[in-house]
């Protein structure tokens, strides 16, 4: 107990003497110029492959007993990927059975290699020399339902496991209602124009010539004659 203290004084003793001895050091702290992003998340430029599928190769894979059919489902795939050294099974179908409420689930596929990476961009400036009509034909052959989904017969489609849904019809532009025809209204028929002849003047009749004024004859003058 006493060699304890003696040594622990010791200690405390030799710290004193020490921090007499160096001096003190000086303490610093730092700034930086920074520029915040406003956009948190990075976006990764999107690449196109092409699949190469060995249908020679066959691949089979069976989960262990799940507690959901998704997941025995989804164990299938990582064995049947990792298992086989490929990058994709090609058109896998399962077998699932159920004890209870645990499955498992049986993958049968064929083997998928990733081929020919390239960037987004790449790969529109090789359809920029096509016509439309080649465009047509290779979405026909290798991805029908992209060219059903932008001719807007298909509701939607499934992309990399995610539902894209169809970009959003236009509304009709509402036409101006056409104006009533016009109903044409009968013309007056012109009514014949009654020329009325003038009616003559009553003829006027000559004034009756005044009767000849008997001449007075003088008896005496007769007498004479």
């Amino acid at each position: 107990m006493k060699k304890s203290i003696i040594f622990s004084a010791c200690v405390v003793v030799l710290a004193a003497l020490s921090s007499c001895s160096t001096p003190q050091q000086a303490s610093y702290s730092y700034t930086a110029r920074q520029s915040d992003i406003v956009r948190q998340s990075i976006q990764a430029t999107p690449t196109i492959v092409d699949v190469v599928t060995d249908y020679a190769k066959r691949v089979v894979a069976t989960s262990d007993w799940q507690s959901s059919k998704e997941e025995a489902m989804n164990e299938c795939r990582f064995l049947a990927i990792t298992e086989n050294n490929i990058d994709i099974v090609v058109d896998p179908i399962f077998k699932v059975e159920s004890k209870g409420a645990r499955y498992q689930a049986t993958l049968t596929g064929y083997a998928g290699y990733y081929a020919n990476p390239r960037g987004l961009i790449d790969d529109i400036k090789a359809f920029k020399e096509l016509s439309k009509e080649d465009i047509e034909k290779y979405l026909m052959l290798h991805n029908p339902e992209v060219l059903q989904y932008l001719q807007n017969t298909v509701v939607n489609i499934n992309h990399n496991n995610q539902t894209i849904n169809p970009a959003p019809t236009p509304a009709p532009k509402k036409e101006a209602p056409a104006p009533a025809p016009a109903v044409e209204q009968p013309r007056p028929q012109p009514q014949p124009v009654v020329v009325e002849e003038p009616t003559p003047a009553p003829k006027q009749e000559a004034p009756a010539p005044a009767p000849k004024a008997k001449k007075k004859t003088n008896r005496y003058t007769r007498a004479r004659r």
